[in-house]
């Protein structure tokens, strides 16, 4: 709201049906965070420099972590990961760089805080996933599946070991 004296100005913005992938607010506070489970994705606006979305997510055991921040195509997106013992990491994603990173982290309870450098009406997107199920999901970024015998020839230079393993 803005004015004083009883005058004031409300603006609204329609957004369609809710998405269920959509960040709820208030999520501005630790308090009020978004809880995630890995392998979650969520969307949201950041459309005024005092907003600011909170994520929460809890690692059982040390796990390969990727976080992913697509920011919107007309604004910035700061991204700080925190523990319980302070930041870990401060990070960036914009328009013509979104953020992949990729993280190995001890078991505990974390805390992810997005606010725009840039605002923007536009959505962002981020996703916590264990490293491996993002190779899953793209199929382990091959164009099909025998990509990787049917070219050999382009490594075959290279020394290698191809292991297979459960873990």
């Amino acid at each position: 709201l803005v004015g004083s004296g009883g005058d004031y100005t409300l603006a609204l913005t329609p957004l369609g049906p809710p998405d269920p992938d959509a960040e709820r607010e208030p999520n501005d506070t630790t308090a009020f965070a978004d809880h995630l489970r890995v392998g979650d994705r969520r969307v949201g606006r950041l459309p005024t420099a005092a907003d600011s979305d909170t994520f929460t997510f809890t690692l059982a055991a040390t796990d390969h972590v990727l976080i992913a921040v697509d920011a919107p195509r007309n604004g910035d997106v700061a991204v700080s990961l925190t523990d319980d013992a302070g930041l870990i990491r401060s990070m960036r994603a914009t328009a013509s760089a979104p953020l992949l990173a990729d993280l190995l982290l001890p078991a505990g309870d974390y805390t992810l805080a997005l606010r725009a450098d840039h605002p923007s009406e536009d959505r962002y997107a981020l996703a916590v996933a264990r490293i491996e199920c993002h190779y899953f999901v793209n199929a382990g970024f091959f164009h099909h599946e025998n990509q990787l015998l049917d070219d050999i020839g382009r490594i075959r230079h290279i020394p290698a070991v191809i292991v297979q393993g459960r873990y």
